[in-house]
Order: structure tokens, then sequence, then C-alpha cells
């Protein structure tokens, strides 16, 4: 019984090791980090692509979208106007894309220290399986 909790347990490891090869995503060139209003509100229009060290794309199929923002609220009780964080989620199937009322959203709000987070990214490998991929992040910074 131990050898085959052994090999169940070899065999998992070098399943996970096969799949693990590195891979980079981007949204319109974009590989994350720090950007423009102007360039988010260009990218967003553009697919969501992953591609391996050879080069080589994988559809996506899935992905989701964290966009955190800020926004002002007011106390019913006191009047006073505070601004909160904000967050809306999405999650994007069977298309490498946002919805057009997201993008929209996004180039009619997009504000300094916005940050979209793109996670949760699965591609279809060409034997038909699917695999998780990294994410990317961007920060608003003008």
């Amino acid at each position: 019984m131990k050898n085959a909790i052994a090999l169940f347990c070899l065999v998992a490891c070098l399943h996970v090791n096969a799949q693990s090869s590195k891979t980079v995503t981007s949204l319109g060139g974009s590989k994350g980090g720090n950007i423009s209003k102007d360039a988010l509100s260009q990218i967003v229009d553009s697919a969501l692509t992953v591609k391996d060290a050879s080069g080589k794309s994988y559809p996506v199929v899935k992905f989701r979208v964290f966009y955190k923002f800020k926004s002002t609220s007011e106390d019913h009780d006191t009047g006073e106007r505070k601004t909160v964080d904000d967050m809306r989620e999405n999650t994007f199937n069977n298309t490498p894309m946002m919805s057009d009322n997201w993008k929209e959203s996004i180039k009619d709000n997009v504000a300094k220290d916005d940050e979209m987070v793109i996670d949760n990214v699965m591609v279809k490998l060409p034997n038909g399986k699917k695999l998780l991929v990294g994410g990317i992040k961007f920060k608003v910074v003008e």
C-alpha cells in the first residue's frame, strides 16, 4: 500500500511538472505593471493572449477581471461624503476579450490609482486539455 501511495504521488508530481511550462499572458502586448489612463483605455479593446517561451500561442477560453477603483459614497445619517475603495469583478467564458460593456465602462471611468487584475486565465492545449496559467496586473499611474 505504501508503494502504491508513493507511486501515485510521483505520477501526480510528474503530471504537474509536465504542464508547468513558462507562459506569458498579455493584453494588447502589455504584460502588466504601471500604465497610463490612455494606454489602458487602448488595450482593453485587445484580446488576452498567452504564449509559451517558443512564441506559440494558446487560445484563451476563460479569464476573470477584477477592477478596483475609488468611489464616493454619502453617509445617510450625517450626509458626509467619503471616498471608499470599490471593485467590480466578472468572469469571461469562451472568449479572449472583455464584453463591450466592460470595455466602455473602463474607458469612460479610468482614473489614477485604479487597478485591473486579470487572473484565473485558462487556455486550451493542443491535446484538448485546459490549463490554468498566470495572470497580469495593471496599476494606473497617470
